[in-house]
């Protein structure tokens, strides 16, 4: 019966290898070729041209691109007579079409790594399904049979949604013309995958017409990089989808715009040969800069399943929202666009490098297994709503006017249409912009609702009087602003109106400006400034002399007067083309609101009315700005804000990096939770988090910090104020305080008796005399060391986990009732005594450097210091855990350590110690015992042995054959006769000097070679062949065996010894052959040494 059924299993087994011989096999370059020409031709509706197998053109095998890793390749590249390309798998254990493409020929050369991502995945992915034996699958298998008969399919091979990126741009030239110039390399370094990435999407959604706010940052190499996304007009007009030899400076300077800007958004790590960043940082550029909707999230393919994950891809391009996606190979992250799909269900990838191997490709069930490809992708991308292009010009805007005066009124012309879905509710306004586009005043504005969609609609806008001009050119631009934002857009179309102001006709004023008055300040922050004070002179242009009044007065933007400022009497008459000249006018100002406003001025003869002053040609009426108070006055704190933005969400950062005190900013602030600043020389953060009322998380460490006011953030939780300038710190309000960090200031001083949720405090490194604990009953570790402590009281502190209170001036310590100590420092104190019998669960102890004479210790220690004392006796018999032991420098003439067996270093030098026993601390791997009084010292059980030193000691032998581990050994001022280190073949350090007199050191050659008379002084050297060293041809088969062995070496003649891992010799044998039989079926199992002539080699018997 048991030969039956033996019979049958083999039957089994024999029948699954041919089904699997059968049904997973490689693929023949033959039928490579035709599954490639099959697949074309369903592509192309069978057309004849395409019939010819010749035309298929071989690129490449797997074997072309990586190393072999199976025996046969795992894939085969083909170019189609025509354009495109596709990826064939070499073995049918994997779906038979990877990959394919319609756009371009494949092309090995300078293969880019984006490419070369998808290649490996597909490389390692069926490699790995060979080497486990894995089936092939079902879905697979009814795939091969379609692919060798395309015209069983049930439906014809179709794109879904067909690539929505049209642009195949690249990381060179043009695309990296604005990014960091490499003085070294001497070319400019790349845009970097991620920027490539996020630019082209941008480009597919055209959007936005200019961005928000600025960005600066620090690079390493390139020094400060920066983007004012505001204020420029990102032009998609001249973006085009393709760039070579014949594209434009306009197009070009366009795509380099965007490039850059996308590049410095994502704080890109530039680079000539690669440049890097976090592809998360699209998700946060896109919000923060570019007014990308606020559902944009990214997230990781290994949170989801397969079909989970294919659904959300699904979705988002049913939706028309390509993606950044994103995969690691190697260590090395990719990213590209997946930006459609087929009917199969591959998903169409463009790589960003030139259009080189865009295409189709599976990402999932590429064999039988599932593989972690490490990857993640952006969803959810588009504009947000209301600011997607909206209000577009029909025709260009139209002046109303022949000619246009200073200070004068305008009306133009708008067609305009709203070309969303949705009607449009908000405000048109006129910008005024001077000759070299750089933007003056809004001179007009008005309220639309509820334009209708697709209905073209003329408006006539009046302006306000053109203040603040001069003769000369001047270009007028139309924007548009939803009611529910607050950002004004510019209207597309043609959106460039050019006015040419002439000076005005002569009033009845007798008086002309001389010159273009001053102002004393343009911007004036309302709560410091109260007065403001002009300059101007005046020229008399009639022919009649002037005696009257001069009066400065003050102007909103639409031209109303508000007030005067001061006037100035002319009681000297000034004749006619003379001139009086910096006439100030000052007052004050306290009395206007927040806004714009202009300074006119007009003269007045007596029993006259006042006229305006003709203005000669020049600015007639000066531009002043009273503006909201800055909230950081800082530098070096406004340099911070400046180049990290990031951390302020939601806050309007100014140039400077400063930040306006508006509503919208302190909203801003309040809103923020964590804070981290570090390591950026700030002195003072406090006008920064004064506003930040619910910071939770404060990180300032490392910093100059000579105040830290943190009164006004009641809700924190979490302080690391580490290493600073703080010489004082009011934590008071703080009551919600968990965990605090104030090591290395200052503080001489520190209450945290408010602080009664504190859990982690770490104080050290202070100047603090007193520290009162008694009210932090959480606490559970306590950081205190190097002050000035003479007490420390923790007897309240019953959950105290971990304690360090070292470099202090305690004379006494009581930790009876912290029976949940774990870890405890007291070193470098002035105790006497310590009990710590009470600390059952005490697994760290360093007491070293106090004046203590007795130890009583718990059982569950596992590492004790306790050098530099004045201890006589040391009790370890119940320490059976302890891995390491730190007692030198005491007074002990006596160490049993028989119990602790798990010890792993021992340090007990400078004691009287006369003997030591090691024979049961068969761990042991550093033992440092030098300066004693040993006469002898074993060590043939402690095989572990790395670092030796047992200097300065009474031994005459030292055997050390069975330490053949040791790295380090330092065995000088001893009195040994010899010492035979040949065995011992990976010493690096050794030091045996100072001997007794004829003193033989047996070495081999190689380490006579090694070590010089530094390391052995007097010794006389005696050459010993070692044991153990290396040369060739030393093979060992069957390794691992149940007996017998051969050895094939061409040192034949030579004796082979077996030894064990303690170094015993349990065979010999001399080399009759090149190859001899060994038969080692006496000696039980386990692991053995094989030596001969300098070789050793290891053989394993089950």
């Amino acid at each position: 019966m048991k030969n039956l059924t033996n019979r049958i299993l083999m039957l089994l087994a024999l029948f699954i290898l041919v089904s699997y011989a059968v049904f997973a096999k490689p693929v023949s370059l033959e039928e490579a070729k035709e599954i490639a020409m099959q697949h074309n031709l369903q592509l192309n509706k069978y057309s004849i041209e395409l019939q010819d197998p010749s035309a298929y053109k071989l690129i490449a095998s797997s074997h072309d691109i990586f190393t072999n890793s199976t025996q046969n390749p795992t894939f085969y590249i083909y170019n189609f007579p025509q354009k495109g390309w596709v990826i064939v798998a070499g073995d049918d254990i994997a779906r038979p079409i990877l990959a394919y493409s319609k756009e371009a020929s494949y092309s090995l050369e300078n293969i880019p790594d984006n490419s070369k991502y998808w290649l490996e995945i597909y490389d390692n992915a069926i490699s790995e399904a060979i080497k486990q034996g894995a089936p092939q699958s079902e879905k697979i298998a009814n795939e091969w049979l379609i692919a060798r008969n395309p015209k069983k399919r049930t439906s014809l091979l179709a794109e879904v949604v067909p690539p929505l990126i049209k642009t195949k741009w690249g990381q060179e030239a043009p695309y990296n013309n604005l990014c960091p110039y490499d003085e070294d390399a001497g070319k400019r370094t790349l845009t970097g995958c991620v920027a490539t990435t996020m630019a082209q999407i941008m480009k597919y959604w055209n959007f936005p017409v200019s961005g928000k706010g600025e960005y600066t940052y620090g690079h390493g190499q390139y020094g400060k990089l920066s983007a004012d996304f505001e204020n420029t007009t990102y032009d998609w007009d001249n973006m085009t989808n393709e760039y070579n030899q014949n594209s434009s400076k306009e197009e070009i300077k366009a795509v380099a715009t965007l490039t850059y800007h996308c590049g410095v958004a994502l704080s890109m790590h530039y680079g000539v040969e690669t440049s890097g960043t976090e592809e998360h940082y699209i998700v946060s550029s896109l919000k923060t800069y570019f007014m990308y909707d606020d559902n944009i999230k990214i997230i990781h393919r290994s949170d989801y399943n397969n079909n989970t994950w294919i659904d959300i891809l699904k979705k988002n391009l049913d939706n028309h929202q390509p993606m950044p996606y994103a995969g690691e190979a190697n260590a090395i992250r990719h990213s590209f666009i997946c930006d459609g799909y087929d009917t199969d269900g591959r998903f169409h990838f463009n790589l960003g490098w030139n259009g080189n191997s865009n295409g189709f490709y599976y990402i999932d069930g590429i064999t039988n297994l599932e593989l972690n490809s490490n990857q993640n992708v952006i969803v959810n991308i588009e504009p947000i709503e209301e600011l997607s292009p909206q209000i577009s010009l029909l025709k260009p805007l139209k002046l109303k006017q022949e000619v246009v005066y200073q200070n004068s009124n305008i009306k133009i012309d708008a067609n305009i249409v709203n070309n969303r879905s949705k009607n449009f509710s908000g405000n048109l306004s006129l910008r005024l912009f001077d000759a070299e586009d750089n933007f003056l005043m809004t001179i007009a504005e008005e309220k639309l609702d509820n334009l209708e969609v697709n209905n073209p609609t003329e408006i006539t806008l009046e302006s306000n009087p053109l203040f603040y001009t001069s003769v000369g050119k001047y270009y007028v631009k139309l924007y548009y602003k939803h009611d529910r934002l607050n950002k004004w857009l510019l209207s597309s179309g043609d959106n460039k109106l050019e006015i040419d102001i002439q000076k005005p006709l002569s009033s009845e004023s007798k008086l002309s400006l001389y010159s273009s008055p001053t102002l004393s300040e343009y911007q004036i922050e309302k709560e410091k400034d109260t007065s403001l004070k002009v300059t101007a002179s005046f020229i008399n242009t009639s022919e009649e002399d002037f005696r009257g009044i001069i009066l400065a007065s003050i102007y909103d933007e639409k031209g109303t007067m508000i007030k005067d400022l001061a006037s100035y009497n002319v009681t000297e008459a000034i004749a006619p083309n003379n001139y009086i000249k910096d006439i100030e006018f000052s007052n004050t100002i306290s009395d206007l609101d927040y806004g714009i406003y202009f300074i006119g001025f007009r003269s007045k003869e007596e029993s006259r009315e006042f006229t305006l002053v003709n203005t000669n040609g020049f600015i007639s009426f000066i531009k002043f700005e009273i503006v909201l108070p800055e909230l950081i006055t800082d530098l070096r704190l406004k340099i911070w804000i400046r180049t990290n933005q990031k951390q302020l969400p939601e806050v309007v950062v100014n140039k400077d990096g400063g930040i306006t005190k508006t509503i919208t900013n302190l909203d801003a602030l309040a809103k923020i939770e964590d804070l981290i600043c570090t390591n950026s020389y700030l002195v003072t953060i406090n006008e920064l988090i004064r506003h930040m009322p619910n910071l939770k998380t404060l990180v300032c460490k490392d910093n100059s910090l000579f105040e830290l006011d943190i009164s006004k953030n009641i809700k924190l939780e979490v302080l690391d104020c580490y290493h600073n300038r703080l010489k004082n710190l009011d934590i008071s309000k703080n009551i919600k305080l968990i965990k605090l960090d104030c090591s290395h200031n200052q503080l001489k001083n520190l209450d945290i008796s408010k602080n009664i949720k504190l859990i982690k405090l770490d104080c050290s490194h202070n100047q603090l005399n007193n520290l009162d604990v008694s009210k932090n009953i959480k606490i559970t570790h306590l950081e205190c060391w190097f002050n000035q402590l003479r007490n420390l009281d923790v007897s309240k502190n019953i959950k105290l986990e971990v304690l360090s209170c070292y470099y202090n001036l305690l004379t006494n310590l009581d930790v009876s009732k912290n029976i949940e100590l774990t870890g405890l420092t007291c070193s470098n104190n002035s105790l006497f005594e310590l009990d710590i019998s009470k600390n059952i669960k005490l697994e760290f102890l360093s007491c070293r450097e106090n004046r203590l004479n007795k130890l009583n210790m718990n059982t569950e220690l596992k590492h004790l210091g306790c050098e530099k004392n004045r201890l006589t006796n040391l009790d370890l018999t119940n320490n059976i855990n302890l891995i390491t032991l730190d007692c030198s420098n005491n007074q002990l003439n006596n160490l049993d350590l028989n119990k602790n067996i798990n010890l792993t270093y021992l340090n007990c030098f400078g004691n009287p110690l006369t003997n030591l026993d090691m024979s049961k601390n068969i761990k042991l791997e550093e033992l440092e015992c030098w300066n004693n009084q040993l006469t002898n010292l074993r060590l043939s059980k402690n095989i572990n042995l790395i670092t030796l030193d047992c200097s300065n000691n009474q031994l005459n032998n030292l055997n050390l054959s069975k330490n053949i581990e040791l790295k380090t050994l330092y065995c000088k001022d001893n009195t040994l006769n010899n010492l035979d280190i040949s065995s011992i073949l990976n010493l690096q350090k050794l030091n045996c000097c100072n001997q007794a007199e004829g003193f033989i050191l047996y070495l081999t050659n190689k380490q006579k070679g090694k070590f010089t008379e530094k390391n052995y002084c007097n010794a006389i050297l005696e050459e010993k062949d070692g044991s153990i060293c290396e040369i060739e041809w030393l093979d060992i088969y069957p390794n691992p065996t149940t007996g017998k062995f051969f050895i094939e070496s061409k040192f034949f003649t030579d004796e082979i010894k077996i030894l064990n891992l303690a170094g015993e010799v349990l065979y010999r044998e001399t080399l009759n052959d090149e190859k001899t039989e060994i038969d080692i079926s006496n000696l039980p199992a386990g692991v053995y040494l094989v030596i001969t002539k300098g070789k050793i080699g290891k053989v394993v018997k089950n």
